[in-house]
């Protein structure tokens, strides 16, 4: 893998709106900030079960729900990095993996995993096939959206135009293999719950967003990403993203003054680099590894 040599993009960074401070397990409310209410038992308490917001830093799970503390007899499958709706993005976009219409964005998942596990050793995969840059995907260009998911739609279109080898959307090199492993290859290993968009390609500022805002524990020891990743990675359940080597694509494309795009945005996330932390672009052919996201 290539060092980080190319300059820094500055992107505006909004605020975080982080949820409650409750650490019970939560299940998906009706998106006004408004607490859950779930069934019974079904064991004769009939009785609804009052949930909390999920906050960043919570685990999320196969099953749709999350927690703040590790619920041992479930699948964690992530980590909450924002609550609500993020920069440019609207529910009205989504529709859900198992077919339904999404009626509100609770939040956004960090997988844990990279979906370029497999891959010679994490080595990485091109965004792109060779010169399948001519008219770019249809992606977002711009550096402060949370655009992921329709740009991973995007993607998934582009593989069926007739200049694209494969003429399909694969993991091979004659196709799109960055957001390929970021959603089919990944969901294959970690399914995401039907209630949610499914893992998708995330856009650069989300992937900025999660180092500059919520990846390291902050001034008032607020729970962060790092953290969970940490003690998850402990018990074998996780893989963290402030290693050696660690950049990943983004599904941000840049156009030049022709509208054509040869290059995707990356984001550094390498511990080894002097100044890590950044994102740039990088032609399409190089191979940079994949960290997946979904939207519930």
């Amino acid at each position: 893998m290539m060092a980080c040599v190319v300059a820094a993009c500055a992107v505006t960074m909004a605020a975080c709106e982080k949820g409650g401070d409750s650490d019970v397990t939560s299940n998906p409310g009706d998106g006004n900030g408004d607490q859950t209410e779930t069934p019974g038992d079904g064991n004769g308490d009939d009785t609804p079960t009052v949930l909390a917001d999920p906050k960043v830093g919570d685990i999320y799970y196969s099953d749709g729900s999350w927690s703040t503390e590790l619920q041992e007899d479930k699948t964690p499958i992530g980590v909450v990095f924002f609550v609500g709706t993020g920069s440019g993005d609207s529910a009205s976009f989504y529709t859900t993996k198992g077919g339904a219409s999404m009626e509100a964005i609770k939040g956004y998942v960090i997988a844990l995993h990279d979906a370029t596990e497999t891959v010679n050793d994490n080595a990485g995969v091109v965004w792109s096939f060779y010169d399948g840059w001519y008219d770019g995907a249809g992606c977002s260009k711009e550096l402060d959206d949370f655009l992921g998911y329709t740009n991973t739609l995007s993607i998934r279109q582009a593989a069926t135009r007739s200049d694209c080898p494969a003429g399909e959307f694969n993991g091979t090199d004659q196709s799109f293999p960055a957001a390929w492993y970021a959603s089919d290859g990944y969901d294959a290993l970690y399914p995401a719950p039907a209630s949610s968009s499914g893992w998708y390609l995330p856009s650069l500022y989300q992937l900025k967003y999660i180092w500059d805002k919520v990846y390291f524990q902050d001034a008032n020891m607020l729970a962060s990403v790092e953290n969970t990743l940490k003690m998850l990675a402990e018990r074998g359940l996780a893989a963290e993203m402030y290693v050696v080597d660690s950049e990943y694509w983004s599904s941000t494309e840049k156009y030049d003054s022709y509208s054509t795009s040869s290059m995707a945005y990356y984001f550094c996330f390498d511990s080894s680099m002097f100044q890590p932390g950044f994102g740039s672009d990088l032609n399409k052919y190089w191979e940079v590894r994949v960290r997946s996201v979904l939207t519930f």
